[in-house]
Order: C-alpha cells, then structure tokens, then sequence
C-alpha cells in the first residue's frame, strides 16, 4: 500500500520546492509573474522593500521545510525509531 501513496509525497515535495523556487526569485529582486500576485504586495515589492524581501525569503525557507516534510513522511522509518 505504501508504494501506490508514495508518489503523492513526492508529487507534494516537488510542488513545494518549486513554489519555494518562485519564492526566492521574487526575493532575489525579480519582478516576472509578480503582477499574478496583485494587490498591496504587488505595490509594496515594486520600489524594492527590504522588510518584505525578507519576508519573501522567509516564505520560501518554509517551503523548503515543507518540501523536506513531506518528502520525510514516505520514506523508509524502519529501524530509525524503536518500537
């Protein structure tokens, strides 16, 4: 049965990663696709604040986390805690 779910770790650790990837390319001061996020961070991002590039940078370091989370959740756990 593990086999046949795995893949939606994986699948979800992919995802995370490459939503972390957006993430540090706006945080890195690029502006491509910035205009699909709208609204009041579209207009705070665009003169360059460094209180939301941090932010953004944080974001990201999250969804790296979270990648890694899932990512731990479909691999092997025998013998690595006791019973």
């Amino acid at each position: 049965m593990r086999s046949r779910t795995a893949w939606a770790g994986y699948a979800a650790c992919a995802l995370a990663l490459l939503h972390a990837a957006v993430s540090f390319y706006w945080a890195s001061g690029s502006t491509a696709g910035l205009s699909t996020v709208g609204g009041k961070l579209e207009e705070m991002d665009r003169p360059g604040s460094p209180a939301l590039a941090a932010l953004v940078w944080g974001v990201g370091a999250l969804k790296v986390l979270a990648g890694l989370l899932a990512l731990a959740l479909v691999m092997p756990r025998e013998g690595v805690l006791p019973r």
